[in-house]
């Protein structure tokens, strides 16, 4: 049998050695005895994973760092000025502020 250009029906009927109408009827009777899905209950899993993934990339909220921790930072930093300043400065507040964030 060529089953290039066999549908679903000819493959069942060539499988089971029945005619292509039984093997329709037969494909029916298996699809009326499919339960409905229960549309409501597939949403509220769908709504859960969304909560569980949302709780799973939420980022922690970012603090500001206090007046007291830029004026220490600014003063780490005026030790190693090998540049440009603003560079140096904004990288001190981006590492106190990971650092503050992160640990």
């Amino acid at each position: 049998m060529n089953t290039q250009n066999t549908d679903l029906p000819d493959l069942i009927a060539g499988a089971l050695g029945v005619s292509r109408g039984t093997a329709y009827d037969m494909m029916r009777e298996a699809l009326a005895e499919q339960p409905e899905p229960d549309y409501k209950a597939l949403w509220q899993q769908m709504c859960e994973r969304c909560d569980e993934l949302d709780a799973k990339l939420a980022q922690p909220e970012r603090k500001p760092l206090t007046d007291e921790e830029i004026v220490q930072t600014l003063g780490n930093i005026r030790e190693r000025l090998d540049g440009n300043v603003f560079y140096a400065f904004a990288r001190a507040i981006e590492a106190k502020l990971r650092e503050k964030n992160n640990g």
